[in-house]
This record gives C-alpha cells, structure tokens and sequence, in this order.
C-alpha cells in the first residue's frame, strides 16, 4: 500500500466527520435554542476526532514525512503547494479552537455561542472541503510519480509509528466506530 493510499483513506473518515458536522449544523440553524445534553456531547466528540485524528495523526503524517519528501524530491519550499497545505492545516487547527471555545460558551450560558459554533464549523467544513480536494487530486499525484518506491515503503512505516506515538493504539479503530454510531444516527 503506497503512503498516498493510508491518506486518501483516512480523507474518507474526514469527510464522514464533515458531513455529520454539517448536520450538526442544520440542525443548530433549524432550533439554535433546542440542543439537547446528548447532541452536546456528540459535538464535542467529533471536535476531539478533529484535534486529535485530523491533527495529531493524519496531518502529522503528512507535515512530519509526505511534505517533507515532496520537498525532498524537488517540490519548492516556498509559494508552493507544501505551503499552502501548511498555512491550511493552521487555519484548520484555529477553526477546531474556535469550535471548541464556542461550545464552552454554549455549555455556560453565552448568547449567540451556537451561532458562532456553527459560523466556524461552516468555515472548518469548507476548508476541508477543498483541502482534501487539492491533496487527493494534486499533491498525492506528485507524491505517488515524484518519490521513490523504497522512500514510500519507509512512509509507510512512519505513519505507523506517529500513529503508535501519537493518538495510542486502538485510537484510530475507536474514532472509526464513533464515526460509523454518527453515521447511523446523524445520516440517515
């Protein structure tokens, strides 16, 4: 399996997670006053698949070994497309910050808290969006013809250990599940 292929997979759990989020969106827009304890809380577990999958296992899988490979095998550092999927992945982690503070304000009371939590899971959900869009069409393209098979191979074994190091064993198989429970109950 090449490294592009462990990505693009994990691609397809993100936008499961971006479509019920854009339930959770609807259904703020529809009754902003009405969000029950467990709706709550299942927004606040799909904020922590976003920090925790998104972030710390998938995104460092391609900031810590794919970029620096593409760069390696003659992409440019700057004004490049490694630069601009880096200043996405900032603007990604400071959207799930803004999520996260929004909720808080929602749990305390704050007016206009879902308002804003559903502004930024909008933004967040577009960012993606047409980030995965460019990595999946474009970037993994070059990564697969531009680097070497036996780099690859090693790729491969590093996004296992980040994976290990970084979100713990078993981790990624209890986000799947989760993902699956939002499926059924969420997209019906």
């Amino acid at each position: 399996m090449k490294p592009t292929d462990i990505l693009k997979e994990e691609h397809h759990g993100v936008k499961l997670a971006l479509k019920v989020l854009g339930r959770i969106n609807e259904r703020i827009a529809a009754n902003p006053g009405a969000l029950d304890a467990a709706y709550v809380s299942d927004c606040a577990k799909l904020l922590d698949f976003f920090r925790v999958f998104v972030d710390k296992c998938h995104h460092a899988k391609e900031e810590e070994v794919l970029f620096p490979a593409l760069l390696e095998s003659g992409l440019p550092r700057e004004g490049g497309p490694v630069q601009a999927m880096l200043a996405e992945h900032d603007t990604g982690r400071r959207l799930v910050a803004e999520m996260y503070a929004a909720l808080a304000d929602y749990r305390s009371g704050t007016p206009g808290a879902v308002t804003d939590l559903a502004a930024a899971a909008q933004r967040y959900t577009q960012l993606l969006v047409n980030h995965i869009a460019t990595e999946d069409n474009i970037l993994y393209p070059l990564a697969d013809a531009g680097i070497p098979q036996p780099v690859q191979d090693g790729m491969v074994e590093a996004f296992e250990e980040i994976e290990t190091d970084r979100i713990g064993l078993g981790t990624h198989e209890q986000f799947h599940a989760m993902l699956k429970e939002f499926k059924s109950a969420y997209l019906k």
